[in-house]
């Protein structure tokens, strides 16, 4: 179980860096070719939604294999 916590907050971590990563090559690239700049707001509130959702299944996921393999576990004795 607390392998789906770690694994959850991994997930959720990596998608944020990929999304701020993205936010910075495009405000890099408005910003080269005289284009009017992003708000960070715009960039990163999608993703953090998108991440958490992502990190709750992965997590979840690993949870319930977990809670179903003790239960396996103490019926086989």
């Amino acid at each position: 179980m607390v392998f789906g916590f770690v694994a959850s907050n991994v997930a959720f971590d990596q998608g944020i860096r990929v999304a701020a990563q993205q936010y910075l090559w495009r405000e890099y690239d408005n910003r080269l070719h005289g284009r009017p700049g992003l708000r960070i707001d715009d960039v990163m509130r999608p993703a953090g939604r998108a991440s958490a959702v992502r990190a709750t299944i992965i997590g979840g996921g690993i949870a319930v294999v977990g809670a179903v393999l003790v239960v396996l576990a103490n019926r086989r004795g």
